[in-house]
């Protein structure tokens, strides 16, 4: 399959929700374009910060839907990651079909993987559903509880997954993360941690997935642009203004109170679905 690529930041977009916790996919084109004026170049939709996995295989496709035909020139990767293989697949083929640019799934995160020789074949099943889609590996441990080092399995997967395009890393390790831009040579490491991008961006990473890029797109902007100048003073400051946001927003429901901070650039996302806060 030809090089893909994704670069810059990426937006792992909201679900927008209705006050009786319908998606409201009417949001969606005034979402993207809002986006695109931010500065982001793409969407990672139905992530963790999507609350995928509150959502039902319909709500996925739609909001898969949705989202291709609002993108005007946001790069979608849609993940389709579940803890049913079988349905996982139906979602990479809804993004086929819908015209998406890649597919990404996290580790089956209920009956887990016991070695990354399982994980690799799990991958490969889905990956191998849409061969022509480029497919990225979500490692965040934290949530799919597989805790074993990417390095350690990232050339062996990228070895048997014809269309293995590269990791979603949502993680603190940065021995790993440095270790794979060490391998990965040919492959995106997608950062996932907005309050240490600035470290990433110094290991060598050339695009990031987060959720406070719905937000606050420009800062992140600035900073990168900042690195890429050479003014560190300028680039940690506006990561530390990050970190600042971050806290605030982990002071009660994260996902809640970063759809307020996009509420109040003139998106309204609604609430949450339980067992998170609905309003």
């Amino acid at each position: 399959m030809n090089a893909f690529h994704l670069t810059g930041l990426i937006a792992a977009p909201f679900t927008p929700f209705t006050m009786q916790e319908g998606v409201d996919l009417k949001r969606i084109p005034e979402y993207a374009a809002y986006l695109q004026e931010a500065g982001v170049s793409g969407v990672f939709v139905n992530g963790t910060t999507g609350e995928f996995a509150s959502l039902t295989l319909k709500e996925r496709q739609q909001l898969t839907q949705a989202w291709c035909a609002a993108r005007g020139s946001l790069q979608v990767v849609i993940h389709c990651g579940h803890s049913c293989l079988k349905d996982a697949c139906e979602l990479a083929r809804c993004a086929e079909s819908e015209g998406a640019d890649a597919i990404a799934a996290l580790s089956p995160y209920f009956y887990k993987p016991d070695s990354p020789r399982t994980l690799i074949d799990w991958c490969r099943a889905l990956a191998g559903t849409t061969p022509a889609l480029p497919f990225y590996y979500y490692h965040i441990p934290s949530k799919s509880g597989f805790l074993n080092p990417v390095s350690s399995f990232l050339e062996t997967m990228a070895a048997e997954i014809p269309n293995f395009a590269g990791v979603k890393y949502t993680h603190e390790d940065a021995l790993d993360f440095g270790q794979c831009m060490d391998l990965a040579t040919e492959k995106d490491m997608l950062w996932g941690r907005d309050e240490m991008l600035l470290a990433a961006l110094a290991l060598g990473a050339r695009g990031a997935v987060g959720s406070t890029y719905n937000f606050a797109a420009p800062l992140y902007l600035k900073m990168w642009e900042a690195f890429d100048a050479g003014d560190m003073e300028t680039a940690r400051n506006c990561q530390q203004e990050s970190r600042k946001i971050i806290a605030d927003l982990l002071k009660g429901c994260f996902l809640l109170n970063a759809k307020s901070a996009l509420r109040d650039k003139g998106i309204d996302c609604g609430g949450c679905r339980k067992p998170f806060p609905t309003a």
